[in-house]
């Protein structure tokens, strides 16, 4: 099965999170008119709470909108596969308890890492302030002083990022953009499998893609039994443990329902699907192939990072978009020497 394009309501999401990002960086790397570093900490302080206010307004409309789509579209879908087969069925069913559940869950994600954001750049604004108060009795600094120590400390650290519990620093829209994928991932497959339960049937298939990765290799493809009361197929819990809808964050793997005797190869199946939870060299081809994928996105964050610490520290030189910087870097080496020679100073 190929790999899933990334759905026009998380490119959305992920747009909207990259907008946000790079006002924060203008916000503070914006020379201040302002005389004094009391007068500037309130000015970047106001304008970072202001975004941060109307990221949360969006993240709870975005959640609203899109998790019950995911999971009347997951639910409509399998209702259609009945139907595909002429089994009837009548008006798709809705869960609003679970629904109401997961939109909640994915609007308290979005918004605890937006204010995580907001407190992490509050602390480094409050840091510099009191470095400054106290190096200017000895060193008269000025707010350029102060504005260039955070610029410096947020280069470093990461422009709203947030600190996950494995201790990884992860920019805002890439967390946004997995709890966009995990979120809706999870409503698609919990209206699906909530559907073939209301209709009194218990087996679903978990899709398979080319690459996948260790956590899902061993799992796609088998036919699984939703009660688990089944002889014949593995529980879904094998592949869903404690209460998930999806095997981990990010997963793209989706469940569908299974009807064995509309199956020509069902014994074929039954058997490939009680094979050893184990990775042999088939799956391991496709491990390989997402390790590969993983490795190119990795490459990818790198050059982004590169490209948001240059905005913050050389606002007026700096590329305004992603692509320009790229095409700059690949094209015209010696202007892209000269402009990391300029974040490098900037950062000293």
């Amino acid at each position: 099965m190929a790999k899933a394009p990334i759905p026009q309501h998380v490119i959305e999401l992920i747009k909207t999170y990259q907008k946000a990002q790079l006002e924060l960086i203008n916000t503070i790397a914006k020379y201040p008119q302002e005389t004094t570093d009391t007068a500037y900490r309130k000015r970047v302080l106001a304008s970072v709470n202001e975004e941060l206010r109307v990221l949360n307004e969006y993240a709870a409309g975005w959640a609203e909108e899109n998790i019950a789509s995911a999971y009347k579209k997951g639910a409509a879908d399998t209702y259609e596969k009945f139907r595909e087969l002429n089994i009837e069925v009548g008006k798709v069913q809705i869960n609003t308890r679970v629904l109401k559940n997961l939109v909640n869950n994915a609007t308290g994600m979005l918004i605890d890492a937006n204010n995580y954001v907001g407190r992490m750049i509050n602390d480094e604004i409050r840091k510099v302030s009191l470095e400054v108060i106290a190096e200017k009795v000895a060193t008269g600094s000025t707010v350029k002083e102060a504005q260039a120590k955070l610029v410096k400390r947020l280069s470093d650290n990461g422009v709203a990022h947030i600190v996950d519990k494995r201790g990884r620093s992860i920019r805002l829209e890439s967390y946004a953009e997995t709890v966009a994928r995990t979120t809706t991932a999870e409503a698609t497959n919990k209206g699906a499998i909530n559907a073939v339960t209301d209709l009194g049937e218990d087996l679903v298939r978990m899709t398979w893609h080319n690459a996948s990765c260790p956590i899902c290799a061993p799992l796609e493809g088998r036919i699984y039994s939703i009660s688990g009361d089944s002889k014949a197929y593995p529980p879904l819990s094998e592949a869903l443990p404690d209460g998930r809808s999806t095997p981990h964050p990010n997963c793209r793997h989706r469940f569908v329902p299974y009807f064995t005797k509309y199956d020509d190869d069902a014994e074929k199946n039954k058997t490939f699907s009680n094979r050893p939870f184990e990775i042999g060299k088939q799956e391991q081809a496709k491990v390989d192939a997402y390790y590969k994928a993983q490795k190119e996105k990795a490459a990818l964050n790198r050059v982004k990072k590169e490209w948001q610490t240059a905005r913050l520290v050389a606002p007026t030189e700096a590329p305004k978009t992603l692509g320009a910087y790229t095409r700059l870097k690949s094209n015209n080496p010696e202007e892209f020497k000269k402009l990391r020679e300029k974040v490098k100073t900037a950062k000293q």
